[in-house]
């Protein structure tokens, strides 16, 4: 074998061409001490002989000492590549795999690799779960499992109690309890869901310092029923209401007080009394077009908004005396009104007499 090596590093020839042109020996076989020398060994033998028989059997021997040895996946890579096609080998080398594997995308390796060693698989989905430090990345480790007939129940339940374990807002835990979790509202881990959604949706209401913030938690309360947060709620918004000081803060106040409640009636009736005060101080269809947005839609305040608008706009077409003016009256009327009809009809007029 020393002297194969010897031709082969002085003339270029690989050494498995070598091989196949010289007699391997059982003495050959066992004096070889590198997996790798092995499987060339082994490939350069003709089928059916003694001597490649041996041949495997070493190289079977050889890997299980060699894969111990690594402490790296640049080692146990080199390794995998070089070991023989054999079922309990390459399960010794994947569990190799998955000791030295320190990341989410490694494991995955290991994983697409493992496609014949179901148990294997477990082992890098297991390892997968207990790495994830967010909520997506366990998302997409999950994908590897729902609907795998592979995966055993305990993956996925371990899946999910890390997604679980993971969420930190109502939100992501309602997404979870609604989309990932069986059906069965009386399984435990559906019921550690919940009762951890109701931890965190207390959680949210308490920590809420505005009437927006609670508009936008309470939709995600655990059940739609339910009432819990309504009157810290009402509370913020009553406070916000009773400090607004002008039209902006009155109209958000409004937007964000709950539907149906006395707080909403309070909104509603301060936001008239600052609208009719605004208009009543207006003398311009621009103005009026910038105060009829913060009137509710459909209610009466609105209309008598609009009906003062479209008689402001109207009153500007007509006093407009240039193409310029006519357009500014034009914009600044509102949509589908006699005051835009007018000053379509003015600008004709007006361009066929220049």
């Amino acid at each position: 074998m020393e002297d194969l090596k010897k031709i082969a590093f002085e003339t270029g020839i690989p050494i498995e061409l070598l091989m196949e042109s010289s007699q391997v020996s059982f003495d050959d076989v066992y004096e070889v001490s590198s997996i790798h020398e092995l499987k060339n060994i082994y490939h350069s033998l003709l089928g059916g002989s003694q001597v490649k028989d041996e041949a495997f059997k070493r190289w079977k021997e050889l890997s299980l000492i060699e894969i111990p040895k690594t402490n790296s996946l640049i080692e146990i890579r080199i390794v995998y590549e070089n070991i023989p096609n054999d079922s309990e080998i390459q399960r010794v080398a994947f569990e190799k795999w998955i000791t030295c594997c320190e990341t989410i995308s490694g494991l995955k390796e290991v994983y697409k690799n493992a496609f014949a060693h179901h148990g294997i698989q477990e082992k890098a989905l297991g390892k997968m779960i207990e790495l994830c430090k967010n909520l997506d990345e366990m998302k997409e480790v999950y994908k590897q499992i729902y609907g795998n007939i592979y995966v055993n129940h305990g993956v996925q339940e371990k899946a999910l109690e890390k997604m679980i374990e993971l969420c930190k807002t109502p939100e992501e835990i309602r997404d979870i309890y609604e989309f990932y979790l069986p059906r069965d509202k009386y399984s435990e881990t559906k019921k550690g869901a919940y009762e951890k959604w109701v931890e965190l949706y207390k959680q949210e209401i308490t920590n809420a310092r505005t009437a927006k913030e609670i508009f936008k938690i309470y939709e995600l309360r655990p059940y739609r029923d339910s009432r819990d947060g309504l009157d810290e709620w009402k509370k913020l918004s009553l406070f916000e209401v009773s400090k607004a000081s002008t039209l902006k803060e009155i109209r958000e106040a409004y937007d964000y007080a709950p539907n149906h409640s006395e707080v909403k009636s309070s909104a509603f009736n301060k936001l008239e009394m600052f609208l009719t005060k605004e208009v009543s101080n207006i003398s311009s269809g621009k103005a009026m077009r910038e105060i009829y947005y913060f009137a509710p839609v459909g209610s009466q305040v609105s209309k008598i908004i609009l009906e003062k608008w479209d008689q402001l706009s109207l009153l500007e077409v007509l006093k407009a005396n240039s193409l310029q003016e006519i357009h500014d009256a034009y914009e600044n009327a509102s949509n589908d009104s006699e005051a835009r009809k007018e000053a379509a009809k003015k600008a004709v007029k007006f361009y066929s007499n220049i």
